[in-house]
Formats: C-alpha cells, structure tokens, sequence
C-alpha cells in the first residue's frame, strides 16, 4: 500500500473529490427529501411566525443551520435585516440524525483501502483524523442546504427570498437562490437585494 504522504497533489485531489461524492450520496442523498419537505411548507407559507399579521407578509426569512452540527437542526424565522425579533414568537424547526465522525472516517478509510492507500495513521494514531486531509463536510453540508431549497422552489414556485446562516453566524451569509456570498463580498442583505431592485417593507424597529 503507499503512504499517503506520497501521493500527488492531483492525486489528493482526485481522492477528496471521492470522498465528496461518497459523502454526498450516503449523508446527505438520504436527508433529501425530509428537508425538501420542510422547505416546500416553508415557502408555502405553512408556518405562523408572528401573534399579528399574515405569515405571507413575510418576504425574507433566514434559513439557520446549527453551527456545530449543521443537519441535526435547522430553523427558519424572519429576516433579521427586516423584520423585529421581538414580534417572532415560532420559528418553524426541523430535527434529524446528524451525522458522526466514525461515519465520516468509514467513508474515509473505504476509500482510501479502494486506492490501495495506507490508511492506519488515521485510525491509529491518536494525533492524527480524517479532518487532518479531508473537512469539506460543511461546505457540501451548505451547498446541500442551497440546493434543497432550490428544489422546493421548483415545486411551489414561491417568490419567497431566503438567506442561510450558521446559528452562531459563523461562515457568512448565502443567498439561497443561487449561493452567493455575501460575507465574500463584503455586502449585507439590504443594500444587496437594493441591487438586484428589490426594496422590502421593514418594521418599524428595524428602520
């Protein structure tokens, strides 16, 4: 078997991008569709965020994954830039199996034993992970969320704007639309859907 340290770049490259599809089709294919669901009540207006007035007022939510454990839960309630948090009384929520870092190291490990690369220091050794040469886990995690939302759009074909953030804020902002960053470039939710000619009713409180 080689040893990992002896592999190319490219070759590194082309045994992260397995990792990646594994990932995708045993973690995150399987939570499809319970999370579609979700979204497609989310934009259907399903849920009442507020004691007052009409859920379908609301045009801009933010979508929230927890920031430790991004598939274990994830939340949605107004849009912080528009609407007050102290007229939220419910922020719909969905609760699911995260996955674990033993799932991840057996993904790993198959394939890396598929391309006859040595694979023991990973396991063995205490000092060393599987993080310590693949951690694309939360970037797919955030591209899935993206994408999910996408597919509930094309079922109910909403004009419903939605934002993802991490729970503590951490990794910036996405549009969910189409994943623009815009913590990457340097703009915040307002002046951003200014932009793109979209000007939206704020609270009282937020202007």
């Amino acid at each position: 078997m080689r040893e990992y340290d002896s592999l190319s770049s490219k070759e590194i490259e082309n045994l992260e991008h397995e990792i990646d599809l594994e990932f995708q089709s045993k973690i995150l294919k399987p939570r499809e569709k319970k999370i579609v669901d979700f979204l497609v009540k989310v934009q259907n207006c399903e849920f009442e965020y507020r004691t007052t007035g009409d859920t379908k007022e609301i045009k801009v939510i933010s979508l929230y994954y927890y920031a430790s454990s991004p598939l274990s839960f994830i939340f949605v309630q107004p849009c912080y830039a528009f609407y007050s948090d102290s007229k939220t009384i419910n922020r719909p929520e969905l609760h699911s199996d995260d996955y674990t870092y033993e799932e991840l190291e057996k993904i790993a490990v198959e394939i890396l034993a598929k391309n006859n690369i040595d694979y023991t220091e990973f396991t063995e050794d205490d000092e060393a992970e599987i993080y310590d040469f693949w951690d694309n886990d939360y970037s797919l995690v955030k591209s899935f969320l993206i994408e999910c939302w996408n597919k509930a759009k094309s079922i109910t074909q909403t004009k419903l704007i939605g934002f993802l953030d991490a729970s503590n804020y951490t990794g910036g902002t996405y549009d969910l639309d189409n994943g623009y960053s815009l913590f990457d470039n340097k703009i915040e939710i307002e002046p951003y859907l200014k932009n793109k000619g979209i000007i939206i009713i704020k609270d009282k409180e937020r202007i």
